[in-house]
């Protein structure tokens, strides 16, 4: 088990975490590729687990703005239930720093005929109640797609539903009981609550649907699915493909989204 991650922070962001939650000593660090902070698990001396995180907001200020994000997520599902609770968030110099209730067990399987579909359902329709004004801090999917979205379409994806916008089975955890967490809010966002639904079209796919499986996954999130106007479909995807840097041929699998229910 290496603590690279961990001691490679400046001693004094290690010891304002040791303020807030005690002495530690350090776990796993993040395996997620995508992760461009410090992060990993710390041990507490009662064996209590946490999730650290911690950006640099002069050398990497996206991922510190991706924090703050989370902060303000964290407190709008805390009453769900469906994420880890917070336990603090941290300005020491020029690191923000989070520190997070571990979410214990696996990634849920997106696959065809997966228990856990209904539980990623389950959540994101919970997620889809919280309704925000603006100046609630969060980026609007609009902003989101800034350059990528064409201007005459920006009316299109207006909404006020608070959205994870990053769904993916690396951003969940099945516990042995049977509830799914929503995890890493930093792509959180405001907007319509079908673009929700989207997004997990474009896992599903990956995880070996077909257009007729994924699409009634997507019905269940958002049964209002089939009322969304080709035009506001057409320029979501449009800015999707743009924004995400995935091939082409996975690009291709959220064509079928253009169509209705079937």
């Amino acid at each position: 088990m290496s603590a690279t991650w961990y001691e490679a922070l400046p001693v004094y962001v290690r010891r304002a975490v040791i303020g807030q939650i005690g002495g530690v000593k350090p776990g796993p660090a993040a395996t997620d590729p995508h992760t461009s902070c410090a992060a990993g698990i710390v041990i507490r001396g009662d064996g209590e687990r946490v999730f650290l995180k911690a950006s640099s907001r002069i050398r990497n200020p996206h991922s510190a703005a991706s924090q703050g994000y989370e902060v303000i997520a964290a407190n709008l599902v805390a009453p769900l239930g469906i994420s880890p609770r917070l336990i603090r968030s941290l300005s020491v110099d020029e690191w923000s720093v989070l520190l997070v209730h571990e979410a214990p067990g696996r990634p849920a399987d997106y696959s065809p005929g997966s228990a856990d579909l209904p539980l990623l359902v389950q959540a994101l329709r919970a997620v889809g109640t919280v309704q925000l004004a603006p100046g609630s801090g969060l980026p609007t999917v609009v902003d989101r797609f800034g350059p990528h979205l064409a201007p005459a379409h920006r009316s299109l994806l207006q909404g006020s539903s608070l959205l994870h916008y990053d769904v993916s089975p690396g951003n969940t955890r099945v516990s042995n009981d049977g509830t799914l967490a929503l995890l890493d809010w930093g792509r959180a966002s405001i907007g319509p609550a079908w673009v929700e639904a989207a997004g997990m079209y474009r896992w599903l796919v990956y995880a070996g649907h077909t257009h007729t499986s994924a699409m009634r996954w997507v019905l269940e999130v958002c049964p209002a699915w089939n009322s969304v106007s080709r035009s506001a479909r057409s320029a979501y995807l449009a800015a999707a493909r743009s924004e995400i840097p995935d091939p082409p041929e996975h690009c291709e699998g959220w064509l079928p989204l253009l169509v209705g229910s079937a």
